[in-house]
């Protein structure tokens, strides 16, 4: 079986410590771990049948139930943004965004969701600025450096390596009153119905891999190390304490995150209007495995 997770930035360490942490092979999981950049790509090899589990923000899963799949969220690990709003040195408030290129992902995901937020937050207009797709945290740096883009939204690494380039850092999104649900597990509702202990085993060695995240530094590193590529001990060490203190030992997901995609969905989609946070989240496993006392030792 297969997994997939989005990207090399440190909000996707929960899966990658599941795996390497052994929690799968415990549970009698033979689950490989893939990258998928880019939450359309996640969802169409989920709904294929090409992966069978999806780490990935809520908007990806969000958006392919709402246009007919059977995709479901059952588990979140971070609820907040772990994003801080970077832009060029001349650029030093909010207000100096009008009128400027900001750069996401992909448009529609939770890096243009995240900056929407934070530009109404300050009282901007979305509308004053350009959103542009420019691809993952690395290559939206190099074009912030160039002057292609005038801000982004960037996690750690990418942040500690945006201030050494004199970067100017407007706001950590964490910090702010918003919740969104960055790192979510989406299977198929079909799955969950047809092999609810595939689903369960799962969520388990994902617990035990956030777990380990939270309470084994050394371990964690090294897992770190691997992922993200590199073996520069301070990016390893800023990413680890950024993401160790924001993971969720219990995964339950945050329905204010959930409401505040739908919101921003029902621009696009006028259908979005009509679902309940509620209806896209299913978390009777982890409700099984609080009732069953598993949780307990891990919160």
């Amino acid at each position: 079986m297969i997994a997939d997770y989005g990207g090399t930035s440190g909000f996707q360490s929960p899966i990658w410590a599941a795996r390497e942490g052994g929690f799968f092979a415990k549970y009698g999981l033979d689950i490989d771990i893939v990258m998928i950049p880019g939450g359309t790509q996640s969802m169409q090899a989920l709904i294929s049948g090409g992966t069978q589990f999806s780490q990935s923000s809520a908007a990806a899963p969000i958006h392919s139930r709402l246009g007919g799949s059977d995709v479901v969220i059952v588990a979140t690990s971070i609820n907040k943004y772990p994003f801080s709003v970077v832009a060029r040195p001349g650029i030093k408030t909010p207000a100096d965004l009008v009128g400027k290129k900001l750069g996401v992902v992909r448009l529609g995901g939770s890096n243009e969701l995240a900056l929407r937020k934070a530009l109404s937050l300050w009282g901007i207009d979305p509308r004053s600025v350009t959103f542009l797709q420019m691809g993952e945290a690395a290559s939206r740096l190099i074009a912030l450096d160039s002057g292609n883009l005038d801000a982004t939204v960037l996690a750690p690494p990418h942040t500690l390596k945006a201030r050494k380039l004199k970067m100017t850092i407007l706001a950590d999104l964490n910090a702010l009153p918003i919740y969104y649900p960055q790192s979510s597990i989406a299977v198929k509702e079909s799955t969950l119905g047809r092999q609810p202990n595939l689903v369960k085993n799962f969520l388990k060695a994902y617990i035990e891999g956030i777990h380990m995240l939270r309470t084994n530094k050394a371990e964690s590193l090294k897992i770190l190390a691997r992922y993200m590529r590199t073996g520069e001990k301070e990016i390893i060490e800023e990413t680890y304490d950024y993401f160790s203190r924001m993971v969720s030992p219990i995964p339950r997901t945050n329905l204010e995150g959930i409401q505040e995609i739908l919101s921003q969905e029902a621009q696009r989609l006028p259908n979005a209007s009509r679902w309940k946070p509620a209806e896209l989240v299913r978390e009777s496993i982890l409700d099984e495995l609080e009732k069953e006392g598993f949780t307990q030792k891990f919160r």
